[in-house]
């Protein structure tokens, strides 16, 4: 059979089971390297209510299967391509590299990968793979944002926004910060509803096209470090002549980080839920404008850190074992500096 996927790979995800079978050897090491972000391959056979993920080439008569003659367009922009949906299943369609599919309820996803993309295959993988898991992963409580986050003694920050900030992660970390999340910030909710930021090795691409890792160049925290998250910073699109943030007020918080999420929701009335919410509720929620200046980026961070909600910095908390989500672990590790 056409498509037949040739291998399966488990994952644990932060506690959550993930099976992937591929068909397209092409994105093999592509795939490893943003899994592996997160931990690497199972040694055992992953649970039976794990999330499956299947990757195909691009078939025709297999994709028409796939689809349903009741989906509905939903959306459309350059970024995301064309979105459709039918009851708890969506598509996305995306000329760059073919056709994925997610089903909420059974936990899958389905990619078709175009013989000739239109972009190179770290690129293809997270927007053909990684963005279909990590819809599903937030069924399981899990949120992975396009965001960067950066912690220093006890204290951290959620970057969110489309600016390249590599000259900014690259002078906080030459200052003593630790690099939580590039490409990619994973969060979760502690039972008290704070929100927990985990360590995931993601590489990320710059404003010239090139790929960064930031391991490799700088080293990261090792094992299962966690942190909770004690600022959010919402950076304009465009630098200006000086830097200049704003605290918004309570008021304003939830919509506006709703407002800005940095991840489609696929049921657009949900509006990124509880997340959104608790981070409102427990952290700074700042607008920021950054200069060409990556060294007046510090002195922002500076000032957010002492307009943090009083009590809220907290140490960074290394996890014995990957955590069951809703069991947080408590043994603190301070790190240095």
């Amino acid at each position: 059979m056409i498509g037949l996927p040739t291998y399966a790979r488990g994952w644990s995800i932060l506690g959550v089971p993930l099976q992937v079978h591929s068909a397209v050897p092409s994105l093999d090491q592509s795939l490893l390297r943003w899994l592996s972000g997160f931990g690497p391959p199972a040694k055992t056979p992953v649970a039976t209510n794990a999330i499956q993920v299947y990757i195909y080439p691009f078939v025709p008569q297999q994709v028409l299967r796939a689809l349903s003659p009741q989906a509905r367009p939903i959306a459309s922009d350059a970024a995301d391509g064309d979105i459709y949906q039918d009851g708890e299943r969506f598509w996305r369609v995306d000329e760059r590299w073919g056709l994925g599919e997610i089903h909420l309820l059974k936990r899958t996803a389905q990619s078709w990968i175009l013989p000739h993309t239109k972009i190179d295959a770290m690129q293809c993988a997270s927007r053909a793979i990684l963005h279909p898991l990590f819809h599903l992963l937030r069924g399981r409580g899990l949120h992975c944002l396009p965001a960067a986050t950066l912690s220093r003694g006890g204290w951290t920050v959620l970057l969110i926004g489309k600016l390249d900030m590599e000259p900014e992660i690259r002078a906080a970390l030459r200052a003593g910060y630790r690099l939580l999340g590039a490409s990619w910030s994973t969060l979760s909710l502690q039972a008290d509803g704070r929100p927990l930021v985990h360590l995931t090795h993601s590489p990320m691409v710059n404003a010239r096209g090139q790929w960064i890792d930031w391991g490799q160049e700088f080293g990261t925290p090792a094992g299962d470090l966690a942190a909770c998250c004690d600022a959010v910073a919402l950076i304009a699109p465009s630098r200006r002549s000086r830097p200049r943030w704003w605290a918004l007020p309570a008021g304003q918080r939830t919509a506006t980080l709703r407002r800005d999420w940095p991840i489609r929701e696929l049921h657009p009335h949900k509006r990124s839920g509880q997340i959104a919410a608790n981070l409102a509720a427990h952290c700074l929620i700042a607008q920021a404008e950054l200069s060409s200046d990556p060294h007046a980026f510090l002195s922002l961070m500076d000032q957010w850190r002492s307009t943090s909600p009083a009590g809220l910095t907290s140490t960074p908390i290394r996890l014995a074992q990957s955590p069951r989500l809703g069991h947080p672990a408590t043994a603190p590790l301070v790190l240095a500096g």
